[in-house]
């Protein structure tokens, strides 16, 4: 009896309690990277409406705004954000009730879930759970319709944006990154935020006057719909004390006039837990 209780007080002590996430921040270091072939195969735009991967060689500025189509940017330098960036909802199989994992409510009227949980409507169950935190940048999961058979206006899910650089990334006072999650009403939920993941072999910038926006959509007009969940933020840097942060970065959950408010999401800042939670 004393052995199993000796073996169930170390277990607890390892991993935490049970039903609790644990915020565990794996090792970060060059190889654990994708750095790759960096020939200019596919060079990314400095502006315009962007999908897909992109290689670039050399350094690469901002000269106009973009929109994002789940773009991935991987930089052999440096670079410099000094605009908006805009990731479409809805265009990573993250519209209304769906997401990556299969794991969004259906017309119950839920908010999106991804960082945080979305909110729910009053008298029905809540989503399933937000996701657990994977070091990939991911899409939120759209609002639930109405219950008991569907309606209102749903919000689709923030998209991703994924930034690899082997040189410094810099967010002037200009630049504003937006996953956001979309906005749902008359019953309907809300979208969750989506994934900003930001990392560099140098440092990583952020001047006052920059903005990441992951927060959940709100439910705006009518009805009970929740809010959606606040989505993921991604701040690294391989150098020590490598992130710099004087802009405004936030994950936080959507609001509701007649529902419940979706719950805050995950800002990493060079591998610090800054808030919200992760997963279920």
């Amino acid at each position: 009896m004393r052995k199993l209780l000796f073996l169930l007080v170390a277990f607890c002590l390892t991993f935490g309690q049970v039903g609790q996430a644990q915020n565990v921040v794996p090792s970060y270091t060059k190889a654990a990277l994708t750095f790759g072939d960096y020939t200019n195969a596919r060079p990314m735009p400095t502006s315009g409406t962007l999908t897909g991967v992109y290689k670039t060689s050399g350094n690469w500025v901002q000269t106009g705004p973009i929109t994002s189509n789940g773009v991935r940017g991987y930089f052999g330098g440096s670079v410099t954000f000094n605009d908006t960036v805009t990731c479409a909802t809805g265009v990573e199989a993250n519209s209304g009730g769906q997401g990556p994992y299969g794991i969004c409510a259906i017309n119950s009227g839920a908010g999106g879930s991804h960082g945080g949980l979305g909110g729910t409507y009053p008298g029905y169950p809540g989503p399933p759970g937000a996701y657990p935190y994977r070091w990939q940048p991911l899409p939120g999961c759209g609002g639930s319709p109405m219950p008991p058979s569907g309606g209102g206006v749903i919000g689709s899910g923030g998209g991703s944006f994924y930034v690899e650089a082997n040189g410094p990334i810099s967010l002037t006072s200009f630049a504003n990154i937006s996953v956001r999650g979309a906005d749902g009403s008359t019953g309907g939920g809300a979208g969750a935020g989506g994934g900003a993941d930001f990392r560099s072999m140098g440092t990583i910038s952020i001047a006052s006057g920059a903005i990441i926006n992951a927060n959940g959509g709100n439910n705006t007009i009518g009805g009970a719909g929740g809010g959606g969940g606040g989505g993921v933020v991604n701040l690294q840097s391989a150098k020590s004390s490598g992130v710099s942060n004087s802009g405004t970065v936030t994950a936080s959950g959507g609001t509701s006039v007649g529902g419940q408010a979706g719950a805050a999401g995950v800002v990493w800042n060079d591998g610090t837990f800054e808030g919200g939670r992760i997963g279920i």
